[in-house]
């Protein structure tokens, strides 16, 4: 095994990091401003009261014997309402949709299975890359929103996806996340190189819009994504609806090892979970996903769809998993806009069918000229530098970086050695990762425990652009001469970030 590490700053700069460090950043920070606009929807009046807590207290679902679920909680969103209509989700630190209660109780699989607690049997995003994703050890390539399975000594419990950043706003309603994906397959040759965006709306009626945003700031292209993977708890809502392309719906039952398809083209859009099909008043749970997109963009290289089935009767988990064929290129990023509806079955069929046309998808691109620009500040800790995107004081900003990426950007984090407390900033979030050799592969473990995932600090640009209109560009390396900090070494030679803007910092668009 070898193992790199760093030098440690000391006790007293540890205490000052973390008094400085909040993860839940002020509403509409720029960080998580990478969505479009929600789409207006007719008819649908908001009624009710939405609201959200990091505290966590029991949800009150049984879940397998032995697992506690404070394990992967972090946070709460509830609609109050009448009995119908009010919901609760819960978010697992990886980003997932952990727990989904409603009036059929809790809708998420009890995770029976042992190597993997409300990491595979939840709601989420997964990304692959097909021509490595191989079947010896250590080359599946599955990048899971949620984290790791449990199939590696060193683990007791769930490594979740490290959530840089979340945000919540009480006015509109929405709770945003944003995770480093992980190779769900430990330990693993094949890098991570996806960012999980994720932000939740309450639009009442019992309708949650969801949007996903994923960023390949890796190498390889990602042509096979799950936009969600999810399903529901067999035991609560044993039957599987389909929508027809007029609207209505036909009862649908597989095996999910059967791989069992359907076209977005050829049905209404979604798919819904109820207890009694033929009963108006039957509890229900419905994913609504909209229609393919015709002609087909030259990114996509199949037709959208969807597949569904019943996994193994211990694991009580009924499967739908959507596949957009939406090929996603280093570099690129894409928005995926999905809709759940809980309530009765006659209004969530309605609703379902209301916001099909609202559910879509596409490719997302921010330039140096529409991006947001992120402030940097810097604190001194002894004689070592922090940076930070919270402002202490009235200092004013060292540098900005782009608070989405822009053509030429590449991520940057601050990551924390977990016994030293040592900081360093880098683009590779694997740089300080403890490294294995297995076979004639070498493979990286972020989830050992060595290393923490401190902070992301926004996009900065792989060379040194100069002045472009207002915007004048400096090497980072010139501006951070703690080299214990940031190495300049390599590529880091070349980073540049923004030290004069164009305009205010944070502006909506």
């Amino acid at each position: 095994m070898l193992n790199r590490r760093i030098r440690p700053i000391g006790f007293l700069a540890l205490l000052a990091w973390f008094s400085f460090l909040p993860l839940l950043r002020p509403a509409g920070s720029p960080l998580l401003r990478v969505f479009p606009a929600s789409p207006s929807i007719p008819g649908l009046a908001y009624r009710g009261e939405f609201s959200y807590t990091q505290a966590y207290s029991p949800s009150g679902s049984q879940w397998a014997p032995g697992l506690d679920e404070r394990e992967v909680f972090f946070a709460s969103l509830r609609h109050s309402e009448d009995a119908a209509r009010s919901w609760e989700i819960r978010l697992g630190k990886g980003g997932q949709l952990y727990s989904i209660r409603g009036p059929y109780g809790e809708s998420q699989a009890p995770q029976t299975q042992r190597d993997a607690h409300w990491m595979d049997q939840i709601f989420q995003l997964v990304g692959v890359n097909r021509a490595e994703n191989g079947t010896a050890p250590g080359h599946a390539y599955f990048v899971h929103q949620a984290g790791d399975y449990l199939r590696s000594p060193i683990l007791t419990r769930t490594f979740y996806s490290p959530m840089l950043a979340s945000d919540f706003s009480a006015s509109s309603r929405e709770a945003t996340v944003l995770n480093w994906g992980q190779q769900a397959h430990i330990p693993n040759v094949h890098r991570a190189g996806l960012l999980y965006y994720e932000r939740l709306k309450d639009l009442g009626s019992g309708v949650v819009e969801i949007t996903y945003v994923v960023y390949n700031f890796g190498k390889d292209p990602i042509d096979y994504l799950n936009t969600p993977w999810g399903g529901v708890r067999k035991s609560a809502l044993p039957i599987t609806l389909a929508a027809n392309a007029d609207g209505s719906a036909r009862r649908i039952s597989a095996s999910f090892s059967s791989e069992q398809f359907i076209n977005l083209r050829d049905c209404g859009g979604w798919i819904a979970w109820t207890k009694d099909a033929e009963t108006a008043s039957s509890p229900a749970l419905a994913l609504v996903f909209g229609g393919d997109a015709e002609p087909r963009p030259a990114y996509r290289s199949a037709a959208a769809r969807f597949r569904y089935g019943t996994g193994p009767p211990e694991n009580d988990f009924e499967v739908v998993e959507l596949d957009p064929f939406l090929t996603l290129a280093p570099g690129a990023a894409a928005f995926f806009r999905v809709y759940l509806v809980s309530g009765m079955l006659g209004p969530v069929q309605r609703l379902a069918n209301e916001l099909a046309p609202r559910a879509t998808s596409g490719l997302l691109t921010w330039t140096a000229d529409t991006a947001d620009l992120l402030p940097i500040y810097r604190q001194m800790t002894g004689a070592h530098t922090v940076l930070t995107s919270d402002a202490p004081g009235r200092q004013k900003p060292q540098f900005y970086t782009f608070a989405q990426p822009i053509p030429g950007s590449v991520p940057l984090f601050v990551l924390r050695e977990a016994r030293s407390g040592e900081l360093r900033l880098s683009t590779d979030p694997c740089e300080l990762c403890t490294t294995v050799l297995l076979g004639s592969d070498l493979a990286q473990e972020p989830y050992d425990g060595v290393l923490q995932y401190a902070g992301f600090l926004g996009y900065v640009v792989q060379r040194q652009p100069g002045r472009r209109g207002p915007l004048r560009f400096e090497k980072l390396a010139d501006r951070i001469r703690d080299r214990s900090y940031f190495p300049a070494s390599g590529a880091n030679r070349e980073l540049s970030v923004v030290t004069a803007a164009r305009k205010p910092h944070g502006k909506d668009h």
